[in-house]
């Protein structure tokens, strides 16, 4: 009776081994899928911080799209290529700071 009980359990513990590995699987297709989304959200959420922190250079960027006439999306672009050396700069100066 026990080894037939210890059979059973083992056969049980097997199917769930073999049901965790399915989910696995499937839990790291998903996340390669959402992988890229994630990291622009992630990317976006930094701007939005950086953006809530400053809110000066907030008000002066949209008093330059008022003046500039030679369209948002080039603005867009030039303020973009700053951030992104601003951040690329504060992050070398840090590399440097912290040594």
């Amino acid at each position: 009776m026990a080894l037939r009980r210890r059979r059973a359990l083992m056969q049980r513990r097997q199917v769930l081994l073999d049901t965790i590995s399915c989910q696995r699987q499937q839990v790291a297709l998903t996340a390669t899928r959402w992988e890229p989304v994630l990291r622009a959200a992630d990317q976006a959420w930094v701007v939005a911080g950086f953006l809530h922190s400053h809110k000066v250079a907030v008000a002066a960027l949209a008093g330059i799209f008022m003046i500039r006439r030679k369209g948002v999306i080039s603005l867009a672009k030039g303020a973009w290529r700053i951030w992104k050396t601003w951040r690329y700069m504060s992050e070398t100066a840090k590399k440097f700071t912290s040594r």
